[in-house]
């Protein structure tokens, strides 16, 4: 083959590989994604291609990209119907957002967007909801002082949706199964006037979990050293680690009176306030694997003692537990290390599990220390 022969044959075959790999990018009019009068040159972009959204570009059926990204004076939404429909936009790549994903702001269908790689948000994100459908690690970054209002939605169980930067939700992740979670990457994690879950799943990793505006955790397990900052309302969650109060720690309110669970497998340190709703209604219990710090106001339900060992108990100075105690089992041994007061009950297992005071004093305030028979030993002071 000549030369000549040989460049025109490799010429044919890479033209198509330019032209689908190209990006494609919207007028600043924008219009519906299928029309070709919304694109530069007049080609809808498709799953072989990268896009570029510079106008208002509205989405009406099931429409495919590789990457995207949404130029500052850029708008992604969903075309106006008010049937209430979800409109779809496949994403093969990444979806980096300079501009605004959403809505129609006339309300009716909704914008879904299917992602299969990292997610970068520099702006405003409010669509009804994104899905994360990958089949590996997908990077999620938030720039500081921005906001997801997007429902989340972990869409099988290979992909791992991974902080690269402190995340804030106003919304929920909806976690396929028990298997799939969100892996924060000891990124904070900031909750914003919602439930956290519309389904049960795990969010390892996490460091600092904030609560604002009436924020509700529940039917969530939580990896890490974790820090619980303003108001966490928990219902029926589970932390594999360490947690430390700082501010407030509350069920949610519900008024029927039953009781809601915090299963914790290492340490407790509370700096804060640890308490019922203060509306009443439902109660807060604690089960602790680990060992007790209590540094300020301890006053929910009950504290179950339910580990397989010794588990340290410190209370500081002028200060008081104001919760019930329960020993749950006849392995664990609650142990003082510091002086103990009191102002509630301790419900022995059996009569084999008792309290070890280790020559610290305790004092009770005003009730009967015991709803159970059981054994308190090596106490020094009993102050009544």
């Amino acid at each position: 083959m000549s030369r000549c022969k040989y460049i025109f044959v490799l010429f044919i075959i890479l033209i198509p590989q330019i032209i689908f790999s190209q990006t494609i990018s919207s007028t600043t009019s924008g219009g519906e994604w299928n029309n070709t009068s919304t694109w530069v040159g007049g080609v809808v972009p498709t799953s072989s291609n990268d896009a570029q959204i510079n106008g208002v570009v509205e989405i009406e059926g099931d429409n495919n990209c590789r990457n995207l990204s949404i130029a500052t004076n850029g708008v992604l939404q969903n075309r106006y119907y008010y049937y209430g429909y979800w409109r779809y936009l496949n994403i093969s790549g990444n979806l980096i957002n300079n501009g605004i994903i959403r809505n129609h702001p006339n309300g009716g269908d909704k914008l879904i967007i299917n992602l299969a790689g990292n997610l970068t948000n520099n702006n405003i994100c409010e669509n009804t909801r994104i899905v994360f459908n990958g089949s590996k690690v997908q990077n999620v970054s938030l720039a500081n002082n921005k906001v997801f209002k997007n429902d989340f939605e972990i869409g099988n169980s290979f992909t791992i949706p991974t902080a690269i930067s402190n995340i804030k939700l106003t919304s929920q992740i909806d976690f396929k199964d028990n298997t799939s979670y969100w892996d924060m990457n000891n990124y904070s994690l900031t909750l914003d006037g919602n439930d956290i879950t519309a389904n049960p799943g795990t969010i390892k990793n996490v460091n600092d979990v904030i609560g604002l505006n009436s924020s509700i955790f529940e039917d969530l397990s939580l990896t890490g050293n974790v820090n619980f900052k303003e108001t966490i309302s928990a219902r029926n969650i589970s932390i594999d680690g360490n947690l430390t109060v700082t501010d407030t720690l509350q069920n949610p309110y519900y008024y029927y009176g039953y009781w809601q669970y915090l299963n914790i497998s290492g340490n407790l340190t509370n700096n804060g306030v640890i308490r019922n709703h203060p509306s009443r209604g439902d109660k807060l219990i604690i089960n602790l694997a680990g060992n007790l710090t209590n540094n300020n106001i301890c006053e929910n339900t009950r504290i179950v003692f339910n580990g397989s060992k010794v588990q340290n108990v410190s209370l500081a100075n002028n200060k008081v537990f104001k919760n019930d105690f329960e020993i749950g089992n006849s392995f664990t041994i609650p142990k003082a290390i510091s002086n103990i007061k009191l102002t509630s009950q301790i419900d022995f297992k059996d009569n084999s599990s008792y309290w070890d005071m280790n020559n610290y004093s305790l004092t009770l305030d005003g009730n009967d220390i015991t709803a159970n028979p059981g054994t308190i030993k090596n106490v020094n002071d009993v102050i009544g």
